[in-house]
């Protein structure tokens, strides 16, 4: 574990995937790896079959999500899109009313939301609302975008839980580094939970 904090503590390190080779482990070496982000553990004895698969999944090309657009200012729905499309290699869904994103929502895989908050019929409390019932995209992230925060609407959306909001004219910089934070946000917590489940299997 020293090898790994100090590899934690370093910039071009710290977000190497590590994969561990034990022949048992502890709970509490379980949650400590967990803290350290390790990526899994491959059991001793090992065929090179088991071990190339474990490790091909994390020397392959970067991983790619479905990011959904949902606002009505088709100025900056058009101007958020191209900047995602500059700087990531994801698929980028655009739609301009809440309805629209409800119905890709319910038939796409979603990664990531990025909504508008004041549109007709079903705006964005109302879409955040329908994402944290639904049983299959409850931890989909959600950003937000406007060109002011309303308390109101903040307070609510805060209640619900979403990953961060984003002020209009929107700015590349800020957008980019909201939309990598809530991403790598949720991939730690489906990594240590997969590491969980592969300790205890």
């Amino acid at each position: 574990f020293q090898v790994l904090q100090t590899m934690r503590s370093e910039e071009e390190l710290k977000n190497v995937p590590v994969l561990i080779f034990t022949k048992a482990a502890s709970e509490e070496n379980i949650l400590r790896a967990a803290q350290y982000g390790i990526v899994g553990y491959v059991k001793k004895p090992f065929t090179p079959d088991e071990l190339i698969g474990r490790v091909s999944k994390y020397v392959t090309m970067e991983e790619t999500h479905t990011i959904l657009l949902v606002d009505e200012d088709e100025k900056q729905l058009q101007k958020v899109e191209q900047m995602l499309i500059n700087h990531f290699p994801h698929e980028i869904l655009t739609v301009t009313s809440g309805i629209e994103g409800l119905e890709l929502l319910r038939n796409e895989d979603i990664q990531l939301v990025i909504s508008g908050t004041d549109m007709a019929l079903i705006d964005g409390l109302r879409l955040l609302t329908f994402v944290r019932e639904d049983k299959r995209l409850k931890r989909t992230p959600v950003i937000f975008m406007d060109y002011e925060e309303d308390p109101d609407f903040m307070e609510e959306a805060d209640e619900l839980g979403f990953q961060g909001f984003v002020t209009k004219p929107v700015k590349a910089q800020d957008l980019i580094e909201k939309v990598e934070a809530a991403l790598a946000e949720e991939q730690k917590f489906l990594d240590e939970l997969g590491l969980q489940l592969t300790m205890r299997k």
